[in-house]
């Protein structure tokens, strides 16, 4: 699990075809500097550092190696002869679990996806095998403390055969390979390929959300700035320390983070509404409603990060806005059927009954869930009889 930090305060704090172009004078991109922030209201604490992340223990490492360099295991390829190591432990990671280093999940035989992820990546670099992160786009898990909201999202490992060559006349399109993960589901959505700096950043910024939850901000703070060391580009670094800096009110930092975060990052729907958010609270509401119009310049491709703020709007009675934001959620993932159920509630508000009821039966199309499949069906046979 990767636990978005989401919002406070009523802020919600979480390959394609190879072509020939024809070289063009690119003009040169300025890099834009990390703002100069006042951490006067923090203070460093430890943390663990990089290394330590995917650190084992000697014997772990002995087990490990015993198991995979067995001559009864020689047989079985390099890759997935990993995955069968794991495989038994892959019941013990859940959503909910803890985010753990590597040796801390193998003692306690238990994590996140984040762990699981952790484990496998100190695994194959202790044998040499290739492995990348992939985001999986799945509906989030939210949990509530006091003022503080905490989304989870989903990662999994892809684990790379290794020595793979080309044999004369012959191309590898790709590579053998075996996707580590537990309890994959039917809705979830294939993401981006995560780089290894960006899911380090990823383990700091869950532990930052836990450390926000427990009000120890000072921890929270140095867990993001291993983050930031990381990537200070990273768009959901940069949010979940203006939130931080938001609950310690050390607004002119939050709010200088949040600008930077918009303008210089592949922002996230999250960041961008949490912006809005506060600067809606601050009284600036024409600048809120315009950053919250420009969907076209955000490249979040989870469709769920675009459903959830649709259904928030939808709530508030920003129905204009609700409709850009399932729209876009379809644009991502047409299949999604809760963002056609979205639109079914939005057109019945809006009295286009027959518009609804096209969206109830998309829906009810879509769907895997059997009980939601009878919602759905229920739903849209109620307004087809009304329609008679």
């Amino acid at each position: 699990m990767i636990r978005f930090s989401l919002v406070s305060l009523f802020l919600i704090i979480i390959a394609g075809c190879k072509t020939t172009e024809v070289p063009q004078a690119q003009e040169e991109k300025v890099v834009a500097a990390f703002p100069k922030l006042d951490n006067s209201p923090f203070s460093l604490t430890n943390v663990p550092t990089t290394d330590a992340i995917f650190q084992l223990t000697d014997a772990q490492k002995a087990h490990f190696l015993d198991y995979y360099y067995s001559p009864k295991n020689e047989h079985i390829d390099e890759h997935k002869r990993l995955y069968r190591y794991l495989e038994s432990k892959l019941d013990s990671f859940d959503f909910l679990g803890h985010t753990y280093t590597a040796n801390e999940a193998l003692t306690n035989d238990a994590g996140n996806c984040l762990s699981l992820a952790i484990v496998t990546t100190a695994l194959a670099d202790l044998v040499g095998l290739d492995s990348e992160y992939q985001e999986v786009n799945s509906a989030p898990i939210y949990h509530r403390y006091h003022n503080v909201t905490t989304t989870s999202g989903h990662v999994r490992t892809i684990v790379y055969k290794p020595n793979e060559v080309e044999e004369e006349g012959t191309v590898i399109l790709r590579r053998s390979r075996i996707i580590i993960d537990y309890f994959p589901s039917v809705s979830d959505v294939k993401g981006a390929i995560v780089s290894r700096q960006d899911f380090i950043s990823m383990f700091y910024q869950n532990l930052a959300g836990d450390a926000i939850v427990a009000e120890d901000y000072d921890l929270a703070f140095s867990y993001l700035q291993e983050a930031l060391e990381q990537n200070e580009l990273n768009a959901r670094t940069i949010n979940t320390l203006a939130v931080l800096n938001n609950k310690v009110s050390h607004y002119e930092n939050a709010e200088k983070l949040f600008e930077f975060g918009v303008n210089h990052t592949n922002k996230t729907v999250n960041l961008v509404s949490n912006y809005a958010d506060y600067l809606k609270r601050t009284g600036e509401h024409d600048k809120a409603s315009a950053l919250l119009e420009n969907v076209e310049e955000n490249y979040d491709r989870n469709p769920y990060s675009w459903l959830d703020v649709a259904n928030q709007h939808l709530e508030e009675g920003s129905r204009r806005l609700a409709l850009k934001y399932y729209e876009k959620a379809l644009e991502i993932a047409p299949y999604l059927h809760e963002a056609h159920f979205g639109l079914a509630k939005l057109h019945i508000l809006d009295g286009h009954s027959f518009k609804a009821l096209v969206a109830l039966q998309k829906a009810q199309e879509l769907t895997y869930e059997g009980t939601v499949r009878d919602l759905y069906t229920a739903k849209a046979l109620t307004l087809k009889e009304s329609l008679e």
